[in-house]
């Protein structure tokens, strides 16, 4: 049996003693095979024998993205990046370049969700604007080129962090 601190205190053992004596109970579970796991079960773990879509469901994986910045149920959603892009035939078809900048942004910071053409918003010929709420990251219509990957993810990285609101 190892020492409590209640112990300790009572039979006025100092702590070396006490380390001794888990040291000595430790080797002597070693030596008798004590320490040894179980026989692993027949039955594969529970894990296994789930669905992909329960491994992987949404909420699991902004759990395991890290996407919140507070714990409990009250946290904020993870934070977004919106780029409206021109999806028009032609010239001014940009849905490749979403593609690959949203996945190098998400790649770089997986805190953020990356989504293009929001359903409220009908997408400006030529336009790639790429916001995070009300600040604007990158403006083609301003700027009259498309954005660089380096350029973007230096806006992002400027970004202020979020702000959690407990109530």
């Amino acid at each position: 049996m190892l020492c409590s601190t209640v112990q300790l205190l009572s039979e006025g053992k100092s702590s070396a003693g006490c380390r001794r004596h888990a040291a000595s109970t430790v080797a002597a579970a070693y030596e008798s095979g004590a320490w040894r796991p179980k026989a692993a079960a027949a039955e594969p773990p529970l894990s296994s024998r789930r669905s992909l879509h329960q491994l992987y469901s949404p909420w699991t994986t902004l759990l395991m993205r890290g996407m919140s910045c507070c714990a409990g149920l009250g946290s904020p959603p993870p934070r977004e990046i919106v780029v409206e892009y021109s999806s028009l035939e032609g010239d001014h078809d940009y849905t490749d370049e979403f593609i690959k900048l949203a996945n190098a942004i998400e790649d770089a910071y997986p805190e953020f969700v990356v989504s293009g053409n929001p359903d409220t918003l009908q997408p400006r010929e030529g336009a790639f604007e790429i916001t995070s709420g009300d600040l604007i990251l990158f403006s083609k219509l301003k700027m009259k080129r498309l954005p660089e990957l380096p350029e973007v993810l230096r806006a992002i990285n400027a970004l202020p962090p979020p702000q959690c609101e407990l109530s």
